[in-house]
């Protein structure tokens, strides 16, 4: 946790210069990645690596050398990492529940872009190779849009202070609209979905009975999981609450099933570990 606290700014930096289509690194690539910050062994563009264990760790390497310069040099600093940083539990939890919210988001748009059944394409079109180049192109712009109303701030701007907004707001009428989003950008896609989908159509959800309102969203979590499951093949990740949060909402008969109560029993039963 220190490791990524210190790698942190360089990498976010990193993450929103480069391209939204580009891959996320699987875990073992990102511990070595992590790792590298602090490695006694460095390595040099024109050093050979025999092994392929030694090719990853010479990538993760540069890679990390390459996001500490671009974010040393943006921000017109000298010392892109503390050497050695000191965590509070609460830092921890905070840091915790951030990780979790950007690769949910990050997880969410790689899905949408596998699994958007609605953009143009030549069987459908009458349009030109340049028109339907442009047709696609809007309508990425117009994904990215809806994308962007799931969420009640950017990512370039989530703060700890984000913990309690968007879907993650514990009052049901504070939450609805980012869920309302996320059903509409989920719609498109394949799979069997849900009962109680279309019950959002009537437009009547954000002032119903409890009852309603938790199949519904608890609808939407399990979609969105099982979605991701059958396409990569592994556990998403789940966005979470604050500590303590979870029980106050149930205290209040309000539940909250982005807190993974649902998805735990209804699906992963790793879930159920708090930040």
């Amino acid at each position: 946790m220190e490791q990524w606290a210190a790698f942190r700014p360089a990498w976010l930096h990193h993450c929103f210069q480069v391209c939204l289509n580009q891959s996320g690194l699987k875990t073992k690539a990102w511990k070595k990645l992590v790792k590298s910050i602090n490695a006694k062994k460095s390595w040099t563009e024109d050093e050979e690596a025999v092994h392929e264990e030694a090719k990853e760790y010479k990538a993760m390497y540069l890679l990390g050398q390459r996001c500490l310069a671009n974010w040393t040099r943006h921000n017109q600093v000298t010392t892109p990492v503390a050497p050695s940083i000191s965590l509070d539990d609460n830092t921890r939890r905070t840091l915790c529940w951030e990780l979790c919210e950007r690769n949910f988001r990050f997880e969410l748009l790689q899905l949408d872009s596998a699994l958007d059944q609605t953009s143009p394409d030549r069987k459908s079109t009458q349009l030109s190779e340049g028109e339907l180049e442009n047709a696609r192109a809007l309508h990425r712009l117009e994904r990215l849009a809806l994308y962007g109303r799931c969420f009640s701030q950017p990512s370039q701007e989530i703060t700890d202070g984000s913990q309690e907004l968007g879907t993650a707001a514990g009052q049901w009428k504070q939450r609805f609209k980012y869920l309302r989003s996320l059903w509409a950008l989920m719609d498109s896609w394949p799979g069997e979905k849900p009962a109680s989908w279309r019950d959002n159509a009537k437009d009547q959800l954000k002032n119903a009975a409890p009852k309603l309102r938790v199949e519904w969203e608890k609808g939407i979590a399990l979609f969105y999981a099982q979605s991701f499951f059958s396409h990569f093949g592994r556990a998403p990740v789940l966005p979470r609450m604050p500590r303590g949060a979870f029980e106050d909402i149930l205290g209040t008969g309000d539940a909250h099933v982005w807190s993974v109560k649902y998805v735990i029993t209804s699906f992963y039963s790793c879930f159920l570990a708090k930040c």
